[in-house]
């Protein structure tokens, strides 16, 4: 009995530690954006890493339908401030990359060459 209790205390310490390793970050986009032919509008945003850090999920604070979850790879340089990269070209803005320290989203492939980039830090 001593043995079970102390492997479920055990269980729920691991859970906790490996659920407290998520990141959130709070970014503000000022202009509406697209993801994959998903179209975001402006406004606050929800950025989080998963514990493991393999995946970065960005959800609007406006709508939760407007979602978006990528898989991560490691960043050459690592940053200090979550940093959201957007192509814009003509009025369209898309996101481009999504970068959290020393992780960093895979391109989304933006379908339109890129004239300018916009970036945006959370806070």
């Amino acid at each position: 009995m001593r043995s079970t209790l102390k492997n479920l205390v055990l269980a729920f310490a691991a859970l906790t530690t490996a659920t407290s390793f998520a990141e959130n970050v709070r970014a503000y986009v000022p202009f509406s954006f697209n993801v994959k032919a998903q179209v975001f509008p402006a406004g606050y945003y929800d950025v989080t890493l998963d514990p493991p850090h393999s995946f970065i999920s960005l959800v609007s604070e406006k709508d939760s339908t407007k979602f978006f979850t990528m898989a991560t790879g490691s960043a050459e340089k690592r940053t200090a401030e979550t940093v959201l990269h957007f192509t814009v070209t003509g009025t369209d803005h898309c996101l481009n990359t999504i970068q959290m320290g020393q992780r960093l989203t895979l391109n989304v492939a933006c379908r339109t060459p890129s004239r300018d980039i916009i970036t945006v830090q959370g806070h």
